[in-house]
């Protein structure tokens, strides 16, 4: 694992995690490594109470939300999370100490971008945090570029046509 030092080189642009857990240790805990290497953190004790954040405040860049939680689980919260106008492309890690594959694919299946098990490695988790936010800026470039280039097509009269000769398909944009 690489110094904690170098992680707080990369967060200066102090990126903004919520973290969504009903164990206020766990939550202490983890606001305090994260803060020790420049995050910001906001903290929800329930799946609610990190829905109402979300709706109410700037967003943030990352979510680490609980798998289990009492009346609303981490489940549910990120399904809801993912259904969320502006929200839904907002990167959501799953913590839990839940540690079997039926636990794994729910969270990927509820629409999770990452899954990490407890006891954390906060090493490790500082660069997942990094990759997952490199990594949901650039989707979101990527989809803005996209949009862009379908609104020039657009404007200029112009498409596009692709034909792979092996497979036999032929795809063509919406403007030609």
């Amino acid at each position: 694992a690489a110094p904690v030092s170098s992680v707080a080189t990369e967060t200066k642009k102090s990126y903004r995690i919520l973290i969504i857990d009903d164990d206020d240790g766990f939550r202490s805990l983890t606001k305090e490594a994260l803060e020790g290497v420049g995050y910001i953190l906001l903290e929800a004790a329930s799946g609610a109470q990190a829905l109402d954040i979300l709706c109410n405040e700037e967003l943030p860049d990352l979510v680490l939300l609980d798998c289990l939680m009492p009346e609303m689980d981490g489940f549910e919260v990120c399904r809801r999370i993912k259904t969320m106008n502006g929200v839904s492309q907002l990167p959501v890690m799953m913590i839990t100490g839940l540690d079997d594959m039926s636990s794994i694919d729910k969270a990927y299946e509820c629409g999770a971008s990452s899954f990490v098990s407890k006891p954390i490695n906060f090493n490790a988790l500082f660069h997942r945090i990094r990759f997952q936010i490199r990594s949901a800026r650039n989707r979101s470039e990527l989809n803005e570029s996209r949009e862009r280039l379908i609104s020039l097509q657009r404007i200029a009269g112009l498409g596009y046509w692709r034909w792979d000769a092996e497979k036999d398909e032929f795809d063509a944009s919406d403007q030609l």
